[in-house]
């Protein structure tokens, strides 16, 4: 079974591979783009190259 940190930290990473923005993924889980950025922190080159944080 997993914890709650490594589901959130999955579903984060899952999001963000699917293309959706930091601000989306913020407010999904509560926060703004910056802190989802460092709690979920893969980067995307193709996506984020362009993307304001």
């Amino acid at each position: 079974m997993r914890s709650a940190g490594s589901t959130a930290l999955l579903a984060g990473r899952r999001a963000r591979s699917s293309m959706l923005s930091w601000e989306y993924i913020g407010r999904a889980f509560g926060c703004g783009p910056e802190e989802a950025l460092e709690r979920f922190g893969e980067t995307l080159p193709d996506v984020d190259r362009d993307e304001e944080v």
